[in-house]
Parts: structure tokens; sequence; C-alpha cells
């Protein structure tokens, strides 16, 4: 069993959350484990230790003890992720990732494809973490609604419609409209403004990377018929060469019997 290797973030949110050297040799061995296992989260944490599920919870920074059977299919295996994210899931698709019991908001969503990440990453660089915070949350609730008790919340696209470019354009209409209200009863406060500057960012990160990842798959598929045609070409030619060989070897045969 080779121990799961956690990133540069990944060891200082451990080590922010206490974990001894030893604690984070043990943890990244559970982490291994689990990774072998055939069966649910649920199963694999009931099989747990009372001392190990303790050290999954500490290593999740979570308050309260956990309690396995109050856990959903998704709380139980984001208790399994990487501490920087790897790994973590969004089974329902609403946005919000369940670690444990505890629910929180994630932007981009676990479930974008990769350059909504890439983009959402340089267009934030530099940031504070308190703005990001703010950003994130605006973001979420425009794609996915505010739910509040149990309330409505908007029904959320399958990832591969979400951040396809007629629903990305439909995003920021929405966004650029709200702005304009804002703006309107507020003037072009620095928030305002600060607003403005991301939303023309992150639509031309958003832009720039979907163009980089549609080369990328591209070439990809390039390169892969490009092979299946050498290959097919060369079955043609090795095809070829039996036939002119068994052609020369029947010539051979006709020859000597005619002798």
């Amino acid at each position: 069993m080779t121990p799961i290797q956690f990133s540069q973030q990944g060891m200082q949110l451990l080590q922010a959350r206490s974990l001894t050297g030893n604690e984070i040799k043990q943890f990244s061995n559970i982490l291994a484990d689990a990774k072998q296992h055939d069966g649910f989260a649920k199963d694999f944490l009931n099989s747990l230790s009372a001392q190990d599920l303790e050290l999954v919870r500490k290593a999740n920074s979570l308050a309260d003890t956990i309690n396995i059977e109050q856990l959903t299919k998704e709380g139980a295996q984001n208790l399994l992720a990487r501490p920087d994210g790897t790994g973590l899931v969004d089974l329902n698709n609403d946005g919000i990732v369940e670690v444990g019991v505890a629910k929180t908001i994630h932007f981009p969503p676990v479930n974008a494809p990769q350059f909504v990440k890439d983009a959402w990453e340089a267009s934030t660089d530099g940031m504070s973490e308190g703005d990001k915070a703010i950003l994130m949350f605006r973001m979420h609730i425009q794609i996915y609604g505010l739910q509040i008790d149990g309330g409505p919340q908007k029904n959320p696209l399958p990832p591969e419609q979400q951040w396809n470019d007629h629903n990305i354009e439909q995003l920021f209409k929405q966004l650029y409209a709200n702005l304009e209200f804002e703006v309107g009863q507020e003037g072009w406060t620095k928030h305002n403004r600060a607003s403005l500057e991301f939303y023309k960012k992150f639509a031309a990160e958003l832009k720039e990377n979907a163009t980089k990842t549609a080369s990328t798959v591209a070439q990809k598929s390039l390169n892969s018929a490009q092979s299946n045609t050498q290959k097919i070409a060369a079955s043609l030619y090795e095809s070829d060469l039996k036939q002119q060989i068994k052609a020369h070897s029947d010539q051979q045969t006709s020859h000597a019997k005619q002798r």
C-alpha cells in the first residue's frame, strides 16, 4: 500500500488543524486504505477504530464526533477526500459540498470543468480571502439560487450544460443586469467597480481557457486519428506484402511443376 502524498496546501491545512507529524502519516494511511476499499465510504468508516475515526474528524476540522449513521453518501465520501479538496464530490450537483454533516458552498463547483476552475484561479489571483468569499457566494447564488429552510432553489443544470457557451453567456447577462440595478441604487461605488472588473476578467479567462481546452481535445483527436491511420496503413502494407510473397511463391511452384 502506497501512502497518500499531500500537496503543500494540504500539509499546511493539516498542520493548521493541529495534526502532528505522526497523525498526518496515519491519516495518509487511512486515505490509502480507503482508496483500496471496494465498498461504500460509510462501510469503510464503520471499519475504522474509534481512534482512527477521531483522526478523520480532526483532519476535516469538524466540531462534533462523527456519527456514521447520520451521514449521507456524499458526506461520508468527502470525509475521505484530501485536505486540499482533491477528491471532493457533489453527488446531487447542488453546488454545496457535504463533508460529514457540514455543508459548504464551493465555487467553482467541484463538478465544473477544469477550464472554469483555471479561469477562476486566474481571475481571483491576488484577492483577499474575504473578497473571494463574497464573490464565491454571489456566483453560487446566481447559478443555484438561495435555499433558505428548504425553500425554492434553482434546478441546477448538468455541468456540461451549465458551462457551455450559451449558458455562460446567459450567466453574464444576468450578472450585468444585477450590477446595473445595484449601480442604479448606489452609484459606482468601489464595490460595484470591483465587481465590474471581476466579471470582465472572469469572462475573458473563461473564453481563453475554454479555447485552450478545445484545442487540446482537438489535438488529441487529431493525434488519435493520425495514429489510427498509420495503423491502418501499416496493416494494409503488411497484407499487400503477404499477398506479394504468396504470389511469388505460387509462381515459383508453377515454374517448378512445368520443369
